[in-house]
């Protein structure tokens, strides 16, 4: 939802492929100029949202720190099984030699 509203407002840009003629898959990019934009933009009003929401959203604040660990474990487990697939692929090419 934050993603299409993004992408309405021209912030981010969407392509839509097609799956196995049914599914529609949608992605997501950010283009330079969104980011040129970003660089550009003070981080203290999101410092300040954040210790906002930390200090009086006790229930968001938590919901979101679990979120963030969640992802940052998933997006570990994920490179650690391409590491092993990727160590197992070396390891059948040095043994071919």
């Amino acid at each position: 939802m934050v993603k299409s509203g993004l992408a309405e407002r021209s912030l981010l840009e969407k392509t839509e492929q097609t799956k196995l003629r049914i599914f529609t898959v949608v992605n997501y990019s950010l283009p330079e100029s969104t980011a040129s934009m970003a660089t550009q933009l003070p981080i203290e009003p999101a410092v300040q949202l954040l210790e906002n929401c930390e200090s009086y959203r006790q229930g968001i604040w938590d919901l979101l720190v679990k979120e963030i660990k969640k992802a940052i474990k998933d997006r570990t487990e994920r490179m650690t099984i391409l590491n092993l697939i990727n160590l197992s692929l070396i390891i059948d090419r040095i043994s071919i030699y």
